[in-house]
């Protein structure tokens, strides 16, 4: 598993997911197949070094793309790219639900080319919490190797997907999540979401994670926005439950625009998320959008009761991938679950270096709501990102 983020500098850019993907097409074997789905595509000169690479090695290309509102009209660039690929542009209703999706179905690739201490050749899947082209925000992406059997259940996938209409009524089982159990690492899986049965639809897929919290430990979360009812009736429910548990959230939104009088800012976020804060174990670090925070993922290091065991045990887990704290609809959408140390350890790794960001603003003074959890685990001295 091959994990890369973006970390752009304040009003700056950052390549490196951009260059990571094209570095994924470029290992991809002649010839072989790639699909996927990504809610917005962005930038021409990425679509033009992208369109070289599936021209040189003759890549069979399929993706659905969308875009639902005046601010994300594809370029010409863009469009062109999509006539001469089987690429649909196309409205981001998909069934009844929306498309969020951003993943790749990569059906032969050489990995020794991503990591050169890998000798995996064959089927991948790699989920990004970002869109194509993005190289403005905060995100992450991660590769697994896949098996083949694998690989065709999310081309089967893909296919529902590609080909599914807008307001088309789904049947029940094509309704219905699915899980794969990825080889390589254990508790490592891939949750492919619409899982749109009624009586679940209220229901975020974090509730089902926060339920299965064993006792004390640290979560860690990012999320652009937590606004999901049912998520923060989780978190308050775990917190009083286990007594030796505490929280640290990163949200990028949550502050209305600043008051032309008095400077300041209104905090917009639900009485949920209010009562949530109340617990002095939970601690919020907010910032609206000059930080760009597009990233989406959860951190739990303590017990942890994984699916099909008896008992929670102490782990190091990582939920990743496409899953905002917002609409309970589940859309379409791709979470990675991994407890593959190296790339937990990478994402804590992230988790600090953003929280000590929004403390290091706080300091300038952007307004910022910090708890003590944050600022205890995270002190200001070891910020060494610059702005």
């Amino acid at each position: 598993m091959i994990t890369r983020f973006n970390s752009p500098a304040y009003g700056k850019t950052d390549q490196a997911i951009n260059e990571f993907l094209l570095s994924c097409f470029l290992a991809c074997s002649d010839h072989s197949i790639v699909e996927g789905s990504f809610m917005f595509w962005k930038g021409d000169e990425f679509t033009s070094r992208l369109n070289e690479i599936i021209l040189s090695k003759r890549l069979h290309f399929s993706m659905r793309c969308g875009s639902d509102n005046s601010e994300e009209v594809f370029s010409e660039t863009v469009l062109e790219f999509f006539s001469q690929h089987h690429c649909l542009a196309a409205n981001t209703q998909v069934g009844a639900r929306k498309n969020h999706s951003k993943y790749l179905n990569f059906h032969s690739i050489d990995f020794s080319k991503l990591d050169p201490s890998s000798n995996y050749y064959g089927p991948a899947v790699l989920v990004s919490s970002g869109n194509i082209g993005e190289d403005s925000k905060h995100n992450s992406v991660d590769i697994v190797p896949i098996s083949e059997e694998q690989r065709k259940r999310i081309s089967a996938y893909h296919e529902l997907l590609f080909s599914c209409k807008p307001r088309q009524k789904l049947t029940s089982t094509q309704e219905m999540r699915s899980v794969l159990a990825l080889g390589g690492v254990q508790h490592t899986s891939l949750l492919l979401f619409p899982k749109i049965l009624r009586a679940d639809s209220e229901r975020h897929p974090y509730v089902s994670i926060l339920e299965n919290i064993g006792g004390a430990g640290l979560l860690l979360m990012v999320t652009p926005r937590l606004i999901n009812s049912s998520i923060t009736d989780a978190l308050v429910k775990a917190l009083r439950m286990h007594k030796g548990l505490e929280v640290l959230i990163i949200v990028r939104d949550g502050y209305g625009p600043k008051n032309l009088k008095t400077g300041k800012r209104k905090l917009e976020i639900d009485l949920k998320t209010r009562d949530l804060l109340s617990n002095e174990r939970c601690s919020l670090l907010m910032h609206n959008n000059s930080r760009q925070i597009h990233s989406k993922y959860l951190l739990f290091s303590g017990k942890y009761k994984h699916p099909g065991e008896t008992s929670a045990k102490k782990s190091n887990v990582l939920w990743t991938g496409t899953m905002n704290g917002t609409s309970a609809a589940h859309h379409w959408e791709q979470i990675i679950k991994t407890t593959d140390p190296r790339v937990f350890n990478a994402y804590r790794n992230n988790f600090a270096m953003l929280a000590g960001l929004l403390l290091q603003d706080e300091v300038e003074g952007d307004s910022i709501r910090v708890h003590r959890l944050i600022k205890q685990l995270f002190p200001i001295e070891r910020v060494s990102t610059p702005l």
